[in-house]
C-alpha cells in the first residue's frame, strides 16, 4: 500500500505485474457530475479496451462502495473480488506523445465538505506519479448553454490550465526534454480540440461578462460539474497543467451522451476518426431496472 503525506493511499492490484510508465501516460479523471455522464465514459472506456485494473485509491473523503465485477471482461483470473468506489485502469496506447491511458473510475460521490482535500491529495498523487497530462471530464447542466450554443449546435466546452514554464537557467536537460515533451502534448490537444469543434469557456459570451473573462469566473457561473471546479483552481494555482473537459446535458438517461463523450475522447487522443465498436458494461442493464410488462398497457 502506497500512502502519500496528504492522507491519499493508492493500493496496488496484486494480480497486475506490469510495470507502468506514468510519465508517459495521460491521467483520464471523471468528475462526478449531473448526470453521471464521465463515468459512463470512463465505463465505456474501460469495458471497450478491456482494461486491466492497476489498483484502487482510498481517500477519506470517498463515501464507502463496494460490489461487484461490472464488466464483461474478467479481471479476477476466475476468482471473485469486490470493486470499490475509486478504481485504477490501464490501457497501453502507443503514441508519439504518450504511451498509456490511466482511467480513474469514481463510482460514488465524495462526502459533504470533503472535495477540498481530496482535489489537494488528488493533485498531489498526480504530480507524485508525474503524468504526462490530465484529462479532467465533468458534465454541465444544461441551462447554462448560451444562444451561440444553441445556433451552432455545440454541446462541448473546454478550459486549459497551461505547464509551468520555468526560466530558470540551472534547469537539467532531462528536466528541460520533459518540458518540451510536455508542451508538444498540450499543442497537439489545442489542435485537435479546434479540430473537433470544442468551443473555449474563456470565448464564450456569458451575459454581460465580456469575452476574454478569466477561466475562474466562467467556471463559477456553471453548476452541476461536481468537484471539477476545485480541482481545475487547484491546478491553476499549482500551474500544473490540466485540460477541462465539459459537456452539456440534463439528468435522465444520459447513455447516449456518455457515449458521445467516450467518442470524443477517444478521437481526441488518438486523431483517428473510426470510432470503436462500444462495448457496453454489464451493469449498464441494471441502470432503471426491469421494462414494464406489456399487458400493463392492455
Amino acid at each position: 500500500m502506497a500512502t502519500d503525506e496528504a492522507g491519499l493511499q493508492f493500493i496496488p492490484d496484486r494480480d497486475f505485474q506490469v510495470e507502468i510508465d506514468f510519465q508517459n501516460c495521460i491521467l483520464i479523471l471523471p468528475s462526478v457530475s449531473v448526470g453521471n455522464v464521465p463515468q459512463l465514459c470512463a465505463d465505456l472506456l474501460v469495458s471497450t479496451f478491456k482494461m486491466p485494473r492497476v489498483g484502487a485509491l482510498s481517500h477519506a473523503a470517498l463515501l464507502p462502495l463496494v460490489g461487484t465485477n461490472p464488466y464483461q471482461h474478467s479481471m479476477e483470473g476466475g476468482r471473485g473480488r469486490v470493486h470499490t468506489a475509486c478504481e485504477v485502469f490501464y490501457h497501453p496506447a502507443p503514441g508519439p506523445l504518450v504511451k498509456g491511458w490511466i482511467v480513474l473510475q469514481l463510482r460514488a460521490p465524495l462526502c459533504k465538505g470533503g472535495s477540498q482535500s481530496f482535489c489537494s491529495d488528488l493533485l498531489h498523487w498526480r504530480r507524485e506519479k508525474r503524468f504526462r497530462s490530465c484529462l479532467l471530464l465533468a458534465s454541465i447542466r444544461d441551462e447554462h448553454k448560451m444562444d451561440s450554443h444553441l445556433r451552432e449546435n455545440r454541446i462541448f466546452t473546454y478550459a486549459c490550465v497551461p505547464s509551468e514554464h520555468s526560466q530558470q537557467q540551472q534547469q537539467q536537460q532531462q528536466q528541460q526534454q520533459q518540458q518540451q515533451q510536455q508542451d508538444d502534448v498540450n499543442a497537439v490537444m489545442s489542435r485537435r480540440l479546434h479540430a473537433l469543434g470544442w468551443s473555449s469557456m474563456e470565448q464564450e459570451e456569458r451575459g454581460e461578462v465580456p469575452v476574454g473573462v478569466s477561466k475562474e469566473n466562467v467556471l463559477s457561473s456553471l453548476s452541476g460539474m461536481g468537484f471539477a471546479k476545485k480541482m481545475f483552481r487547484e491546478s491553476l494555482a499549482s500551474k500544473t497543467d490540466l485540460w477541462l473537459l465539459g459537456m452539456y446535458c440534463n439528468q435522465g438517461d444520459n447513455t447516449g451522451e456518455g457515449i458521445h463523450l467516450a467518442s470524443q475522447v477517444f478521437k481526441l487522443l488518438t486523431a483517428e476518426d473510426n470510432i470503436p465498436a462500444w462495448i457496453l458494461p454489464r451493469s449498464w442493464s441494471c441502470l432503471f431496472g426491469p421494462q414494464l410488462p406489456q399487458d400493463l398497457y392492455c
